[in-house]
């Protein structure tokens, strides 16, 4: 399972330019434009879930660093509970209702039919791929998410009998603690829109609403600080990995195991 998680973990950092990114202008049948983005999406999920295949040494170190952050968070689930859970009064319950709604599909829905509409009525095809990219971020990390949900099968804080009981799979909503949707999905949707923007004040205004539905999750106390921080994980580089999965692929350094005549050899590249 923990391997699992270490390879879902960094998905979208691993696809290296095995295609040129595009931007195509509207077709004059606005059909044929929803269409041909469609494809484009569907392929470009190919790329997005197969990319455990092509790992550097770089993100393989990047997600034992992820799984170590998510395991230390664990250790002090039951001290972030006690921190977090209905504390603050009726100016936190007004923060967290802002938090849990970001966290849903419906502005998920909203910014990405929003930008792709505006788009293809106005031509743009950067705003147009924005909201396609949107739509990707949001929907990629989901299946992430939701697999891991039902694999794992974390107890919800709530039922009171500690972070560290997991039920195995199950599809029952008191059993899908680990990670948490919400978090996931809210910066899923941030991380696209902050690399589509690219401003820093965006990003900033961006990253800190998700993070209200993190901690928004932890204050209705249906999540773990450990859920959360994955699910943010997840969505990171969800929205990373769709804005820059075309990018032509880097120079790779490190150990590389290269086949030879006489056997294998271990190279070093600098």
């Amino acid at each position: 399972m923990a391997a699992a998680l270490l390879l879902l973990s960094v998905v979208p950092m691993s696809v290296h330019g095995m295609q040129v990114d595009s931007l195509p202008p509207a077709s004059p049948d606005i059909a044929d434009t929803v269409w041909m983005d469609v494809k484009e999406t569907f392929t470009d999920a190919l790329l997005f879930f197969s990319a455990p295949g092509r790992f550097s040494l770089r993100e393989w170190g990047i997600a034992g660093w992820t799984m170590a952050g998510t395991g230390m968070t664990a250790v002090v689930d039951d001290e972030l509970r006690r921190l977090a859970a209905g504390r603050g009064g009726k100016v936190a319950d007004g923060i967290a209702d802002v938090g849990n709604y970001y966290g849903t599909w419906v502005p998920a829905a909203a910014i990405s039919s929003g930008l792709y509409a505006t788009g293809l009525a106005l031509d743009e095809p950067g705003i147009r791929r924005a909201g396609r990219h949107v739509l990707q971020s949001a929907l990629y990390a989901a299946a992430i998410t939701g697999a891991i949900k039902v694999l794992v099968g974390r107890h919800r804080p709530q039922l009171e009998d500690g972070p560290y009981v997991l039920e195995g799979p199950s599809l029952k909503d008191e059993y899908n603690s680990f990670p948490s949707g919400h978090t996931t999905l809210a910066f899923a949707v941030s991380s696209a829109l902050a690399a589509e923007i690219d401003d820093p004040w965006a990003t900033a205004g961006l990253y800190g609403l998700a993070a209200v539905t993190a901690l928004s999750r932890m204050h209705a106390d249906r999540h773990w600080g450990s859920d959360v921080v994955f699910g943010a994980v997840i969505g990171i580089v969800s929205g990373y990995g769709v804005e820059h999965l075309h990018d032509p692929a880097p120079e790779e350094t490190g150990l590389i195991i290269m086949p030879t005549i006489d056997g294998i050899a271990l190279v070093w590249r600098f």
